[in-house]
């Protein structure tokens, strides 16, 4: 992923956790925080599970989001960061097309 993506990803995530309260987070606010160990955590998360997607579609000959659900409930990987790391994914796949 690039700069960019990872920067959407995280965006995605934690505005998707925190509209559940009320807020929201700006894209400025995620670039200032895009370098602390907790998100770069995140972001490894989110190219594990997209990996793993991958493979488990493949495997299966089924698209990536018929697959979302089973592959985050493996994985034990919330919801919001399943569908935020499906999301970049295929925004990543359509620059690369």
């Amino acid at each position: 992923m690039s700069q960019e993506q990872e920067c959407r990803f995280v965006e995605r995530v934690l505005n998707a956790r925190l509209r559940q309260v009320g807020q929201q987070i700006s894209r400025a606010e995620v670039e200032q925080i895009l370098h602390r160990g907790e998100v770069q955590r995140l972001v490894q998360m989110g190219y594990q599970f997209c990996d793993r997607l991958q493979q488990f579609a493949s495997s299966q000959q089924r698209s990536p989001l018929d697959c979302l659900g089973e592959v985050a409930l493996s994985c034990g990987m919330p919801a919001d960061l399943g569908i935020a790391a499906y999301e970049t994914l295929i925004a990543q796949h359509r620059q690369i097309l």
